[in-house]
């Protein structure tokens, strides 16, 4: 009886230990967090229960008439130590798991409006920010930052980052507009056992595709929509080996680019291929822009402006979010790539009262009177900076 209660037990601790394991590090995607969450409560109190049994089966000896003696196994005082050590964990998960701040802010997300034709000189759309973390309702969450804005069926649907307290990594979610003032939340669309953030998306053949950043995981992997917008699977990976960050992808002159970091942001990288599915090959010159913390970062899409290529990029100096900057591509082959910085001004820095204390995407699409409506985040102030169990 007693070697059964010492398998069951040690068995049960196995895997209360695994899904201890996998919520601490925020690996997620093989199980959801709630689901990690009664495994880890049904093996402790199974090892629990086979750790009492084999105590009381070797513990309790008559030595005379109604009088009982300890006498366990050290085995068994072993086992129930470990059991309520599982305890312990899972009233940590239970006291902690609903705050795991995040690591960079408050990030919200505004909705701007060009003065003009031109991707340039915007200006807030009505009150801001029009999404914050409290719009996101199927998850917790700390922050949304990261917009990717795509016209759809008539009105705009909405891309971006939203940091999940639980997992403590970042999922992708969706909201959508008819006319870019009232915003309504679809939902969590993409989950992964790593941290997802800046969701390009693009249509390729009457199909959509999405390459969100998974740095942590060191390649860029390609997602395909299922049902556009809400539904997406992985699809394939495009480029492995680097932490590649804020990509880019566009297509000009019957080849497509990618626009990409590897980095902190300094040093941008491009890669070509005939179809976007890949093959991918490196451009002869990576990377094409060295050393240039203002101007080769991904800081939101590539648009067409007077049959220029205009890229926005992050400004990261002299502090990460500090603004955003555009540049036009004048020259983009296999072979050449040449950029300029379209101003000496930012094309857009947090300025107002919800993004004072900077900001770092722009993704803007033309609206049918010509003017260009842009998805910005910022944030206004920091907040608790230690994440959950990783202090």
């Amino acid at each position: 009886m007693k070697h059964v209660c010492t398998v069951v037990c040690v068995l049960a601790l196995v895997m209360s230990l695994a899904a201890l394991g996998l919520l601490m590090t925020g690996r997620t995607a093989l199980a959801s967090a709630s689901g990690l969450v009664k495994v880890l409560a049904v093996a402790t109190g199974g090892a629990i229960l086979a750790a009492l049994a084999r105590w009381f089966a070797n513990m309790v000896e008559r030595r005379s008439r109604n009088r009982w003696t300890l006498a366990a196994h050290p085995v068994s005082w072993l086992l129930g130590g470990a059991s309520l050590l599982g305890v312990a964990g899972l009233a940590t998960v239970a006291g902690r798991q609903a705050v795991r701040p995040s690591l960079h802010g408050d990030w919200r997300i505004g909705i701007y409006v060009s003065a003009g034709l031109a991707p340039a000189s915007f200006s807030p759309l009505g009150p801001q920010p029009v999404l914050a973390a409290d719009h996101v309702t199927d998850i917790a969450c700390a922050f949304v930052a990261d917009p990717v804005l795509v016209r759809h069926e008539g009105g705009y649907a909405l891309f971006y980052e939203a940091w999940n307290t639980r997992s403590g990594h970042g999922d992708i979610c969706l909201s959508t507009s008819p006319d870019g003032i009232a915003w309504t939340y679809r939902g969590r669309v993409l989950d992964e056992s790593c941290s997802l953030s800046y969701p390009t998306v693009f249509c390729h053949e009457g199909a959509w595709y999405m390459l969100p950043e998974t740095r942590e995981l060191g390649e860029l992997r390609l997602y395909r929509a299922i049902r556009f917008p809400d539904q997406w699977r992985f699809d394939r990976v495009l480029l492995t080996g680097a932490p590649y960050r804020d990509t880019n992808i566009v297509k000009h002159d019957d080849r497509w680019y990618l626009l990409t970091t590897a980095g902190y942001g300094e040093d941008l990288l491009v890669f070509y291929a005939t179809d976007p599915l890949g093959p991918w090959q490196p451009h002869i010159g990576n990377p094409v822009v060295r050393n240039d913390a203002g101007h080769a970062r991904g800081g939101g899409n590539v648009v067409a402006h007077n049959g220029v290529l205009w890229r926005f990029t992050q400004d990261v100096v002299p502090y990460y979010g500090n603004c955003v900057r555009a540049v036009a591509i004048m020259a983009l082959s296999p072979t050449d790539y040449v950029q300029r910085p379209c101003s000496s001004e930012p094309a857009l820095q947090g300025h107002d009262d919800w993004n004072v204390r900077g900001m770092h995407t722009l993704w803007c699409v033309q609206r049918d009177d010509g003017r260009w409506l842009a998805a910005v985040d910022g944030h206004g102030q920091l907040v608790n900076t230690k994440a959950f169990w990783r202090q």
